[in-house]
């Protein structure tokens, strides 16, 4: 037997009634996720302390340099899923752990899982601008600034912002994007898919390693560094202002020079992106 008389339909109506299923299935009304939200809130003596470790998993982290000697630590909790009272089971049993340790303060969390449910914990920080920070989470932002000791961020699924630093920084990530903005230090920064950027209207950074897959690296001082400069953009191209007196031939994807002194040394490293740099204090 022939296959058109197994089907025993015509394909303009099968393709036809595939489209109205569609249709259908789209105009029936979403079911909404339940949703248990809560917070917490604590004031910690700083005296004594020297850095603040950070950990989440489902969540950012979001800290502030002030004066003081107190740190104010605020938690957003919230769980997502099928029922609200099983949301709301699973947040009872969110335990917030705040430990010193010497001069350590370490923050985290405990939590159970259940299948189809989602907890996220996100960290807001006012702490003491001296205080070195090393924050670390998997599916959020980390945004930090106006902190003046070292910080050492990571996360996996989120982008990275630090803001008014001069202790120097170092962030990693995997699927997100990186930025300074008036930094000084040592700078290292390390992505894959995402793009790079530093902006410094200050005193340029001591040195700069940023290196990324798929991204470009944008680079802007208003200072002259005293460095040695390596870039190497392997499918793109790179771009340079404010550096009159250095010829780069056109399209070029590598480029190497010495600034100043030469003390320091900026390497910049992409494989499917552009490198722009724009020295603007240069005389």
């Amino acid at each position: 037997m022939r296959p058109e008389h197994i089907t025993g339909r015509n394909p303009v109506s099968i393709v036809f009634l595939s489209l109205l299923f569609l249709l259908t299935a789209t105009a029936l009304p979403l079911i909404a996720k339940a949703k248990a939200e809560d917070s917490f809130h604590q004031v910690i003596e700083a005296a004594g302390l020297e850095e603040v470790a950070l950990e989440t998993v489902n969540g950012s982290i979001d800290v502030t340099g002030c004066d003081g000697d107190q740190i104010i630590f605020d938690a957003a909790l919230m769980v997502e899923g099928k029922k609200e009272a099983t949301c709301r089971e699973l947040l009872e049993k969110i335990e917030i752990d705040v430990d010193k340790d010497g001069e350590i303060l370490h923050i985290d969390y405990e939590s159970k899982s259940k299948r189809g449910y989602s907890i996220t914990v996100s960290y807001t920080l006012q702490v003491p601008r001296q205080l070195e920070i090393d924050a670390e989470t998997v599916n959020g932002s980390i945004d930090l600034k106006g902190i003046t000791g070292e910080v050492d961020l990571e996360t996996i699924n989120g982008s990275i912002d630090c803001f008014d630093l001069s202790g120097g920084a170092s962030a990693e990530t995997i699927n997100g994007s990186i930025e300074f903005r008036n930094v000084s230090g040592e700078l290292n920064a390390e992505t894959i898919n995402g793009s790079i950027s530093c902006v410094c209207k200050g005193e340029a950074p001591e040195s700069a390693d940023f290196e990324t897959i798929n991204g470009k690296i944008s680079v802007e001082l208003h200072k002259t560094p005293d460095a040695h400069i390596e870039a190497a953009a392997l499918n793109g191209k790179i771009r340079l202002y404010g550096l009159s007196n250095i010829e780069l031939i056109k399209k070029a994807q590598t480029f190497s020079s010495v600034l100043g002194s030469g003390k320091g040394s900026y390497d910049f490293s992409t494989i499917n992106g552009s490198i722009t740099i724009d020295i603007r204090g240069i005389d």
